[in-house]
């Protein structure tokens, strides 16, 4: 038996993995229980790439040995490498008492208690470590790292220059100086940062570090609509390592922001091959199934949002989730996980929970509030987590489509399903130009808000105002913005063409007051786009080439609001053919008024 474990085990060394595993299966067919075979099969398993199996085999031996450190501690890499933070901590804990003084299982569990947002703790692991190792470069960079989980990101940013006087030549500093800059929103300084530790690489950094920044810069580069740039960038990492799932599921994305649906399908492909259980090729596929109309398959991986990085940016509540079992005389909280704009697109769905008797509560932001309780089947609003009642359920508002079964031609689309209130807060000089009879009173909307994490997609959806000049300059339109935010200032050169009423909406209940007085909204996509489509008003939204996954491809109609018509540009960053056939449609429209 020993022979066979030794000779096993230089089979595994010599990267002869096929010949060990024979060795091992054919030892746990007459020894099931034996823990060191057991143990190294799990190794066997780590080392070629198949972690779950690994997990399985090495969580065996833990059990038949308790004490065996290393056992414990291979369990715990494994874990880790799984996204399992909890049963990882769980077992270097186990492996700290079996050998107190391994530093490196220390800063693991500190790793881990980072990703299950136990600050404190990890800080103390963290600190502990580097007490007994101050050259572990490592444990001062998951500090850093902790710095930006907690979203401290100007302490992250000081906490890295500060390192670099100690490591001025360091690769994985200029990248995490690199990763905090761009969670601040400064993206130009991270490219530097990124370009930096590239000139900085050494033979001891690994091809995994390589490829992370590459994948990183990448996501720097698309935000800031660098597209060709951060295709490159993800063609570098899989130059590194062909098989790296992230690579693949991030020059998909950029390659769907192109418009090549056909290569980002064959790149997701590769992806998901690679490891289906990807989170974030699984709703970049999504995102290509929906816009192609296929809602069964993509809201089914839309769902994949919840797991990998996406789930950190969730609103957690304690609540278990709804599994589609009965709500009858059962309590539902929605939670809200998307912007304003997802909000008024899928609350229409409370509806549908409460006529399966389920009493349904909303979290929602201050600024929705009084629009949202004019919203057929919302029970309660909450705007802080002490005003909640007791719940046996949640559901994540953006998940519901999915658990109804949502196919594109049986969205529920009964108009409206929100309401503006009797009254508003807009001074009585807008109230009165708002109510007059005698003019078409047309809403516009040029710009979304200012993103600054999201450049990309504010600049592609963004349509300056100077693009709306033919049309603002017609006598037989009133025209009132609705906008609201950094752009105001483009209204000075068209103060007496158009009526600036979003700059003095204190929440959406009082931009709600107004589109209900106008006679059509123009608008970018943006909230007020979906609030004016949800209170079944006349809405035109003018679409980029490549726009979200809800306004599909080609169609001039929305399945989720009848009221609505798409204008989409031909040519990326073209909004001249856009506003030209905006033109004629108000041509036809009006002239079909006055014939009335």
């Amino acid at each position: 038996m020993t022979e066979a474990i030794a000779l096993a085990s230089r089979h595994v060394q010599a990267r002869n993995f096929q010949e060990a595993a024979t060795i091992y299966q054919k030892i746990l067919q007459t020894h099931p229980d034996h823990p060191v075979a057991l143990h190294d099969f799990g190794v066997l398993f780590q080392l070629s790439g198949q972690p779950l199996k690994a997990a399985q085999l090495l969580n065996k031996a833990c059990l038949i040995n308790p004490d065996w450190f290393e056992a414990h501690r291979n369990l715990a890499i494994t874990l880790a490498f799984l996204g399992r933070p909890a049963e990882s901590a769980a077992c270097c804990r186990h492996a700290i008492t079996l050998n107190p003084s391994d530093f490196q299982m220390q800063f693991l569990l500190g790793k881990q208690l980072i990703l299950l947002g136990q600050f404190s703790e990890a800080e103390e692991q963290l600190q502990s470590v580097i007490s007994v190792a101050p050259d572990f470069l490592s444990g001062h960079l998951a500090l850093g790292e902790m710095l930006v989980q907690q979203g401290k990101g100007k302490d992250a940013i000081d906490f890295y220059r500060k390192l670099l006087d100690t490591y001025p030549d360091h690769f994985s500093v200029y990248s995490g100086l690199a990763y905090a800059m761009e969670q601040e929103g400064r993206q130009e300084e991270a490219v530097q940062y990124y370009r930096q530790a590239f000139l900085k690489l050494s033979g001891s950094d690994s091809t995994d570090q390589m490829i992370t920044v590459h994948n990183n810069l990448g996501g720097v580069l698309k935000d800031l609509g660098r597209l060709e740039e951060a295709a490159w960038e993800h063609q570098q990492s899989i130059r590194l390592n062909p098989e790296n799932p992230q690579s693949h599921a991030s020059l998909a994305v950029v390659l769907l922001h192109q418009g090549a649906l056909d290569e980002a399908a064959l790149v997701l492909q590769n992806a998901l091959h690679f490891q289906p259980d990807h989170a974030y090729a699984r709703v970049a596929l999504s995102w290509l199934q929906l816009l192609r109309e296929n809602f069964q398959e993509g809201l089914a991986n839309f769902e994949w949002r919840i797991h990998g990085d996406y789930a950190k940016k969730l609103n957690k509540f304690p609540h278990p989730f709804w599994d589609g079992s009965s709500l009858e005389g059962k309590t539902i909280l929605i939670v809200p996980d998307g912007g304003y704009g997802d909000t008024f697109q899928f609350i229409r769905y409370a509806s549908l929970l409460q006529q399966q008797g389920a009493r349904v509560i909303v979290v929602c932001s201050p600024l929705l509030e009084k629009l949202l309780a004019t919203c057929p089947g919302v029970d309660m609003l909450v705007t802080s987590r002490k005003d909640l009642p007791p719940i046996d359920v949640q559901v994540l508002l953006q998940s519901l489509p999915h658990r109804f079964g949502t196919l594109a031609d049986t969205i529920p689309a009964d108009m409206p399903y929100l309401w503006a209130p009797p009254t508003c807060h807009l001074p009585e000089s807008l109230r009165t130009a708002l109510t007059r009879k005698d003019t078409f009173k047309v809403g516009i909307v040029w710009s979304p808000s200012f993103q600054p994490l999201k450049i990309l997609e504010e600049v592609k959806r963004y349509c300056s105002l100077e693009h709306f000049e033919a049309l603002l300059i017609r006598q037989d339109i009133q025209w009132f913005s609705l906008y609201k935010g950094e752009r105001s200032h483009e209204l000075l050169v068209h103060s007496g063409q158009v009526i600036d009423v979003g700059s003095s909406a204190n929440d959406f209940s009082d931009t709600a007051w107004a589109i209900d007085r106008l006679d059509l909204v123009i608008s970018v996509d943006t909230s007020v786009a979906h609030l004016a489509g949800a209170m079944g008003k006349p809405i035109w939204v003018l679409l980029p080439t490549m726009p979200e996954w809800r306004w599909m491809l080609e169609r001039e109609d929305s399945p989720w609001y009848p009221t609505m018509r798409l204008f989409r540009q031909q040519k990326a960053g073209d909004w001249s053919n856009v506003l030209e056939q905006v033109g004629k449609a108000l041509d036809a429209l009006i002239a079909c008024r006055t014939n009335t």
